[in-house]
């Protein structure tokens, strides 16, 4: 990740401490989606929300986009192995995407394919 995150001044204080304690910081603005976007490009960080689960991914939109947002999570959770309680997961891909039994590759590769290409303007 690039930068600090953007959050508004609604955010949660306990998220502000998680982040400060993973030594992430967390830059306030004014309610709404276009604050956290002004913040982002000033900066030039990629990744700000609001508690209200608008979450802005600048490295691949930049609205608040609940799907790409959650593309991103199972993304994550692929790459590092792990189950989405945070758990070490022995067998990769299983129990957050089945395998494809005929191409031995995750379910999620196509979804990664296309954040990829997934670009507003």
């Amino acid at each position: 990740m690039v930068g600090d995150l953007v959050g508004t001044l609604m955010t949660n204080l306990g998220l502000e401490v998680a982040l400060r304690d993973l030594g992430i910081g967390l830059a306030r603005v004014n309610v709404g989606d276009r604050y956290i976007l002004e913040k982002l490009q000033q900066e030039s960080w990629v990744l700000g929300g609001e508690p209200s689960g608008h979450i802005i991914c600048l490295d691949r939109t930049t609205t608040g986009d609940g799907i790409v947002s959650a593309l991103q999570v199972l993304a994550e959770l692929a790459d590092s192995h792990q189950t989405d309680d945070g758990r070490e997961n022995e067998k990769p891909h299983e129990g957050i995407a089945n395998q494809d039994e005929a191409s031995g590759q995750g379910m999620f590769l196509p979804a990664r394919q296309s954040l990829q290409t997934v670009h507003y303007s």
